[in-house]
């Protein structure tokens, strides 16, 4: 019986780490798809961004200065603010539609409330 066990417990473990493997091969297309640009072009594109971003005041404009960011996403995050509430943490525009995590991250530094 405990041999039994011991299969069950290594092929659960086998399972997830399939899983695991999966979810990055997944996550790494999606990725691609994103239509953001290295840092370093991104920079040469932007010379006069601003450092910080608030996103409670920010013009479609402004968030547009962002890496990745498009004028849909942008105006979501004006629509969103002016239709409901102010946003009281940056973490609050991930769980926008269409922000993903990646772009979320590559925002996270630039933005404030």
């Amino acid at each position: 019986m405990s041999r039994l066990r011991y299969i069950r417990g290594r092929l659960a473990a086998l399972m997830a780490l399939a899983a695991l493997l999966l979810g990055l091969v997944i996550g790494a297309v999606l990725l691609d798809t994103t239509g953001a640009l290295p840092v370093d072009e991104w920079i040469s594109k932007h010379p006069t961004a601003p450092l910080v971003i608030n996103v409670n005041t920010a013009t479609v404009e402004e968030l547009q200065q962002l890496n990745g960011m498009t004028k849909e996403l942008a105006q979501s995050i004006v629509d969103y603010r002016t239709e409901f509430v102010r946003f009281r943490s940056v973490e609050e525009v991930r769980y926008l539609p269409d922000v993903t995590d990646y772009l979320y991250l590559t925002w996270y530094p630039y933005l404030t409330v």
